[in-house]
């Protein structure tokens, strides 16, 4: 079914944490705050944020989210994206995220949805911004050649009508299949400031399918490529590095559950 609030996939909305109208993530990168915060109405995108000591904030949009209006947007709280996490990174700020890449909108799910990264660079809080949903923060393209770039359609809450312009997306997954395939609850764990985990949870648009692993570098670049981990679910709070492994809490049936996935991105589990 659909979530009320969100207009979710046709699946169980609240397991997947699928009301995805806002959700927030903050890191201190040992200066600064650094934030990353998904909004569905001004504004309708991810923005990034440099937050110092003394509270100065400094905002720059790093993906535009298609849609808004009322029919295709869910009461413009579906944003066809789901937020993963931000990591210090060789040169920058890494960020990962699960979008619909293009500007189709005329139906809650309109293309397999799949996982996105962008790369940011160190001064990015300085870079000149002069329209809202012209994402020029973004140095991913200069790192890595497939980073691609498209332009959206917005329509902001207060009415406001906007093309946005979406730079520096490397897809990391390529999901096709629109009843299959679609990633779910992205999980970025930093390794070093070049190699990174990423975990998701992939979805048919009715059920749970498996929880899936690859290892990138900062520019998105695949380094192991994308293994299935088998059915084990990934926890709704982050996962973290543990003994240099990507590691999360599950639990089920009475038991705590500590998975743990190394570099070569070979599982085990622990019972606690």
């Amino acid at each position: 079914m659909e979530c009320s609030s969100c207009g979710a996939l046709r699946v169980r909305a609240c397991e997947r944490k699928a009301c995805d109208r806002a959700d927030q993530r903050l890191r201190f990168d040992g200066e600064n705050f650094i934030s990353l915060a998904l909004g569905d109405a001004s504004l309708r995108g991810i923005q990034a944020s440099r937050i110092t000591p003394g509270g100065e904030k400094s905002d720059r949009t790093l993906f535009a989210v298609k849609g808004g209006d009322g029919p295709t947007g869910g009461g413009y709280n579906n944003t066809f994206t789901r937020l993963g996490a931000m990591s210090e990174a060789k040169s920058g700020y890494v960020a990962l995220f699960v979008s619909e890449a293009g500007d189709v909108q005329t139906e809650r799910v309109n293309v397999s949805r799949s996982l996105a990264w962008t790369h940011l660079p160190s001064n990015f809080s300085t870079i000149e911004q002069s329209e809202t949903y012209d994402v020029v923060a973004t140095d991913t393209a200069v790192v890595n050649d497939q980073a691609q770039a498209w332009a959206v359609s917005i329509k902001d809450y207060w009415g406001g009508v906007f093309t946005g312009q979406n730079r520096g997306v490397v897809w990391l997954t390529s999901y096709t299949d629109l009843e299959t395939e679609h990633a779910e609850r992205p999980k970025l764990v930093r390794y070093n400031e070049d190699r990174f985990f990423v975990l998701w949870e992939k979805w048919s648009l009715t059920d749970y399918v498996e929880t899936m692993a690859l290892v990138v570098d900062a520019s998105g670049s695949t380094i192991v490529e994308a293994r299935s981990l088998g059915v084990l679910r990934l926890s709704r709070g982050d996962a973290f590095l543990l003994d240099n492994q990507a590691a999360w809490l599950d639990s089920h049936d009475g038991q705590v559950f500590l998975h743990l996935v190394d570099v070569d991105l070979d599982v085990s589990t622990d019972t606690l």
